[in-house]
């Protein structure tokens, strides 16, 4: 995140205060020429008129199957529903399914009972064929979708009456009801994508608000969905918009004039000077955003679990947090973070440079050696790599920094070319550990076949998450999910370093808008 002089701060909020003040007086005699109120109606009527929310890049579609950025499933999820959902702290609830879905014994099969009476916001009605149409759309390779492997372990669906869904699995996945809770699996309207309709820019869904307009750049805007089915949720405001902007002096700006409801994401240095505002209000949520130091385990010296470990153990995680996010972290123990279901607490790599130096020793490296590290070219990343480098350095480990632009960065990770080691993070967006630990360690997700960018490959890995998967027993699920942390764990498979805090901010006014462990902005309920 940018920082800001206190000066150019003042500056920003005056320049958008006097921006505000003269879009006022321009659309004061348009107000003039609406029926009288009294100034408690015209105040109430003005916070039930719009929403924004700020929020920093622009999305590359709308369409759920289609994505895989956090920034467009917040705006999705403002329009769009699944069968099931994430409550605040990503606990799957029942959404358009009448109730929680219960999973075969075999862990097969899965079938789902339908909310009735619901409508699309085209006015056709929401039902089984048209679940089933959603998913057959993602699962057809002609159609190229981004989504189509997240949604490989479904075999088919069956409708077997207008409000009853079997999924048909053709493998054991006992994490089938998380993935059927992510943003991916959402219900849009057959009508909206069918001949060759373009839902990545108009998607239709059954949520509280509809789209309206979107210019590339400046904003998404959706209205009010008159005929949304859930009577004790009730939308709001007449408008929902999410401005996009890029500069964090910008957006910090726009909430301390009042021209934004909520912002996300804050940097530490911004949300520690926004608590001065007393109109605004920082919320640090718990994330499953975890940050890490990835090896490639194909290239020496990183083939050897002692080095490995000695980098784990010459990282002060607590100083790294201070430095890098200010207090707004916490240390990681597990590749899975707290908050993901099936987050088993493991024994933390405690800070120790003799202990390093010593494993190092062990490992034929009594002087360390040199080596470069990749990250991607936000300035809390790069100041992350910095200080890794500097930790790093003490044990004789030297590091050469190489950062480059965000895209680029994950493109040549996905090639797995190239790599020694390299600084990111990950965030589950099922809410459970299996995706975690199979993108990311399981052998069939190496290099471009997935995210296991560092060529970890451990048969035992391997089986243990099979057997996971192949669980139908919560219990017994969990235990396959202990074994396989811990396996992690004890090999150093990555460098462990923390688990972000989401930092918020918001008008204090604002009452039942969250963002979500993963990121994703929640502002279905949301009012004054």
């Amino acid at each position: 995140m940018k920082k800001i002089a206190g000066i150019l701060q003042k500056f920003g909020a005056v320049l958008v205060c006097c921006t505000l003040l003269a879009a006022c007086q321009a659309a004061k005699p348009e107000t003039e020429k609406a029926a009288p109120a009294s100034n408690a109606q015209a105040g109430d009527q003005k916070k039930t008129d719009k929403l924004v929310v700020v929020m920093e890049a622009n999305p590359d579609s709308l369409d759920p199957q289609n994505t895989t950025e956090t920034t467009a499933n917040s705006a999705q999820r403002t329009m769009l529903e699944g069968l099931v959902g994430f409550d605040k702290d990503m606990k799957p609830i029942p959404v358009l399914a009448k109730e929680m879905p219960e999973l075969g014994k075999d862990a097969k099969s899965l079938t789902i009972k339908l909310k009735e009476g619901v409508l699309f916001q085209d006015g056709t009605p929401f039902d089984g064929e048209a679940v089933k149409k959603n998913f057959e759309r993602v699962l057809d390779k002609n159609n190229n979708l981004k989504r189509n492997n997240f949604f490989n372990m479904i075999e088919k669906v069956e409708v077997l009456d207008p409000h009853t869904v079997k999924f048909d699995l053709n493998t054991p996945f006992s994490a089938i009801v998380n993935i059927l809770a992510h943003p991916a699996a959402a219900i849009m309207s057959p009508k909206s994508f069918e001949g060759g309709n373009k839902v990545d820019r108009h998607p239709v869904g059954t949520g509280p608000y509809q789209f309206s307009e979107w210019v590339d750049g400046q904003y998404i805007r959706m209205k009010k969905f008159d005929q949304y089915w859930d009577k004790e949720n009730q939308p709001a405001f007449q408008t929902v918009e999410f401005r996009l902007v890029p500069e964090t002096a910008s957006r910090v700006a726009m909430l301390m004039a009042g021209e934004a409801h909520l912002v996300y994401p804050l940097g530490p240095e911004q949300a520690e000077m926004l608590k001065k505002n007393p109109k605004v209000e920082i919320n640090n949520y718990p994330s499953i955003i975890e940050n890490y130091l990835g090896f490639n385990h194909k290239q020496k010296p990183f083939d050897n679990v002692k080095v490995r470990q000695a980098i784990n153990y010459a990282i002060n995680k607590e100083a790294m947090i201070n430095v890098v996010k200010m207090g707004y972290a916490s240390i990681a123990d597990s590749p899975v973070a707290p908050k993901v279901s099936g987050y088993s607490k493991q024994p933390a790599y405690d800070f120790s440079v003799e202990k390093a130096k010593q494993l190092l020793a062990e490992a034929g490296y009594p002087n360390g050696f040199d080596a470069i590290l990749w990250t991607d070219n936000p300035t809390e990343m790069i100041k992350g790599a910095e200080f890794i480098k500097q930790q790093l350095g003490v044990v004789g480990i030297n590091l050469k920094i190489e950062t480059m632009e965000t895209g680029t960065f994950y493109d040549r990770l996905d090639a797995g070319q190239g790599i020694q080691l390299y600084y990111s993070h990950w965030s589950p967006s099922t809410g459970q550990a299996d995706w975690v630990l199979r993108p990311n360690f399981g052998s069939a997700f190496v290099g471009a076949k997935g995210n296991n960018s560092g060529h970890y490959i451990n048969p035992k890995l391997d089986e243990l998450t099979e057997k996971a998967l192949g669980a139908s027993d919560p219990a017994e699920v969990q235990r396959y999910y202990d074994e396989a942390q811990k396996v992690v764990v004890e090999d150093a498979a990555w460098g462990l370093l923390f688990v972000d805090g989401i930092l918020v901010g918001k008008q204090k006014e604002l009452k039942d808008a969250n963002v979500l462990p993963d990121g994703v902005i929640d502002v279905r309920k949301a009012k004054f």
